[in-house]
C-alpha cells in the first residue's frame, strides 16, 4: 500500500495577488475573483500563467475585493469583451456623463455694446480633454422703447462661443432684437444651444452676457430678463445647463 505524505498537502494563503511578491510551491492567492495555487516558486508571473499557478477554486471573475485597485478616475463598471467577467473601462463616446443646471430671474441693463455679465453663469467639470460639453441657454432680452437693437451671448470663460464678437454682430451666438413699435413692454424670448469643445479637465465656467447695438449716448439700451418698464410681474427666468458627452 503506497505511504502519502500529509505534509504535502498543505498549503499557505497569502491572500490578493501582488505583482512583486515572491511565491513558492503550495502559496495560495486570490486574483481576479479565483483562487490560484503556486506550482513552482515565481515572482511577476500572473495567475493567469499556467506554468506557474494552477486553478485552486474557480470564481465568478472581476471585481470583487477592496484590496483590488480601483482604477482611473472617469471610468465605469463593465463586462469584458468575453461577456465572463466584470472590468473597469472608458465610457462609450456620445453618452451623457453628467449634467448641471442653474436658474435665475436676475435681470440687468446696460446702455454698453461690448458684452456685459448678466450675473448667471455656471461651471461645469469635464472628466476628459476629449469630452464635448453641450451647452443649453435660456432667457429674455429688450431694447429701448424706439427701434434699438440688443443682443445675448455666452461665454466660456471670455471667450464668446458659437460665432461672433460683440453685439448685434455676434452671428450665431446672438439674437438680435429691434422693437417694432415704441413700447417699453417689448422683449423677445432667447435661446442657445451649442456643442462646445474646452478641451480641459479643469472647471469650465459659462456665462450669459448681453449688449446694446447702440450706446447709451445714443440713446441704445439693452435689458436681459425684463422688459424696459421693469415691472415684476414680467421678469423672466433664465437657465443654463451645461452637459458633458463623452467623446
Amino acid at each position: 500500500m503506497a505511504t502519502i505524505d500529509i505534509g504535502k498537502l498543505t498549503f499557505t494563503h497569502k491572500g490578493d495577488y501582488a505583482s512583486g511578491t515572491a511565491y513558492v510551491l503550495n502559496d495560495v492567492v486570490y486574483y481576479n475573483g479565483s483562487a490560484y495555487i503556486a506550482k513552482t516558486s515565481t515572482t511577476g508571473n500572473a495567475p493567469t500563467s499556467t506554468t506557474h499557478w494552477a486553478t485552486f477554486a474557480a470564481g465568478s471573475g472581476g471585481i470583487w475585493s477592496s484590496g483590488l485597485s480601483l482604477g482611473s478616475a472617469g471610468q465605469v463598471v463593465k463586462v469584458n469583451s468575453g461577456a465572463s467577467a466584470l472590468e473597469f473601462g472608458t465610457p462609450a463616446g456620445g453618452k451623457v456623463l453628467q449634467t448641471v443646471n442653474v436658474s435665475s430671474n436676475t435681470n440687468a441693463a446696460t446702455g454698453n455694446t461690448a458684452w456685459t455679465d448678466t450675473g448667471i453663469s455656471l461651471a461645469i467639470t469635464p472628466s476628459a480633454t476629449s469630452s464635448k460639453v453641450l451647452v443649453m441657454v435660456n432667457g429674455s432680452i429688450a431694447g429701448k422703447e424706439t427701434t434699438y437693437s440688443s443682443g445675448c451671448a455666452v461665454m466660456r470663460g471670455t471667450t464668446p462661443i458659437g460665432g461672433g464678437s460683440n453685439g448685434r454682430y455676434a452671428n450665431g451666438a446672438c439674437v438680435d432684437h429691434w422693437a417694432a413699435t415704441l413700447n417699453n413692454y417689448h422683449k423677445a424670448h432667447w435661446s442657445f444651444n451649442f456643442l462646445d469643445s474646452p478641451n480641459t479637465t479643469s472647471a469650465t465656467t459659462y456665462k450669459i452676457v448681453f449688449a446694446s447695438g447702440y450706446t447709451s449716448g445714443d440713446g441704445g439700451y439693452a435689458y436681459f430678463n425684463r422688459n424696459q418698464a421693469d415691472d415684476d410681474h414680467f421678469d423672466d427666468l433664465a437657465t443654463i445647463t451645461l452637459m458633458e458627452i463623452g467623446a
